[in-house]
């Protein structure tokens, strides 16, 4: 695996660190919250190039309060906090508002020197991972300890359930496999040695992920943990990937990623039956299923196809119409039981 440990210098704490670390540790708990980033500029300026604000809103869109300036955030699943980018840093901050704090600098390796995707929670909300200049990086924001614990990981990865290990695509020019490793580093764990496995999502089932079959017309797969020990779940050749699974473990949320035009679809994990839950739309991705498996959160916008502005919307599980619930942003996240 080469080093694992950043040096603690690539952590640079803020001089406020101290002075706001006991409010992020006493935040108090928000159920069923609702963040995004919302372009501040007109829509003449490249999406990219626009300057973001952070703002809180309830699960249908109302009651929206800015709270900070920043882009990409995500808001934990306990609802206590939100981490997200500013420039080469990464903050995190009480969900309910408050002082943000630094808990992680990016160097001049990582690419353009910033956070590049939301950060994702572990469902402990104690852990952050993302990719920083050496890899995947496993954060612990409130004792700034950072751990690179693989180099060569593909965009795609996934806390277990305890929150104790991540799984994590990796490979090269002939393809990818799957890894298991715990959070705090160590010797992974290969599980597929097929070169067509990616994009893996843990949950009570075991982890689903994207396995190559047919061409590009393939299917979700599942594992135990275990390697070699893996199953087919859907039988669609449709090359959906997983997206997340609600608490129980009986509903899947799956989508074909939108390159320009995307879709979603819902899977019943106890009998791999998988039906689509929309058409095929202009820059529709999927954002997360809420814990009860119930609602489907989704974005539109921000995509392959050129647009400054998007929506965010929520689509019933069991089917049904989108309802917009946010214009203006193309990304969220949310804890909605």
């Amino acid at each position: 695996m080469g080093r694992l440990a950043i040096a603690l210098a690539a952590v640079v704490l803020g001089a406020t660190a101290c002075g706001t670390a006991t409010s992020l540790r006493s935040a108090a708990p928000l159920r069923n919250v609702l963040v995004y980033a919302k372009p501040s500029r007109s829509f003449r300026v490249a999406m990219s190039a626009a300057p973001k604000t952070i703002w809180r809103a309830r699960l249908d869109g109302t009651h929206a309060k800015r709270l900070a300036s920043g882009n990409y955030p995500a808001v934990s699943p306990d609802g206590r906090w939100i981490a997200f980018g500013r420039g080469a840093n990464l903050l995190v901050m009480p969900a309910a508002g408050g002082a943000a704090e630094r808990v992680y600098t990016f160097t001049g390796k990582d690419a353009g020197g910033q956070l590049s995707d939301a950060p994702t929670w572990a469902p402990d909300s104690r852990h952050l991972a993302f990719f920083g200049s050496d890899g995947l990086v496993v954060l612990q924001p409130f004792s700034h300890r950072a751990q690179v614990v693989a180099e060569h990981a593909a965009p795609w990865f996934s806390f277990s359930p305890d929150s104790r290990k991540i799984v994590y695509s990796a490979g090269g020019p002939t393809g990818d496999d799957l890894y298991v490793i715990p959070i705090r580093g160590g010797t992974p764990v290969r599980l597929t040695f097929d070169h067509k496995s990616l994009a893996p999502v843990w949950g009570k089932p075991g982890i689903a992920f994207f396995r190559f079959t047919h061409g590009p017309f393939s299917d979700i797969w599942l594992s135990d943990g275990r390697p070699h020990h893996i199953r087919q779940l859907t039988h669609t050749r449709a090359g959906a990937w997983p997206v997340a699974f609600s608490a129980d473990g009986k509903e899947l949320l799956a989508a074909n990623p939108a390159s320009h035009n995307g879709r979603l679809w819902a899977v019943d994990v106890t009998t791999g039956s998988a039906r689509t839950l929309t058409p095929w739309v202009g820059d529709l991705f999927p954002q997360g299923l809420s814990v009860d498996g119930r609602t489907v959160l989704a974005a539109i916008g921000c995509g392959g196809m050129i647009s400054p502005y998007g929506y965010i919307e929520t689509i019933p599980f069991a089917g049904g119409k989108p309802h917009v619930i946010v214009h203006g942003p193309c990304r969220a996240s949310w804890n909605a039981r």
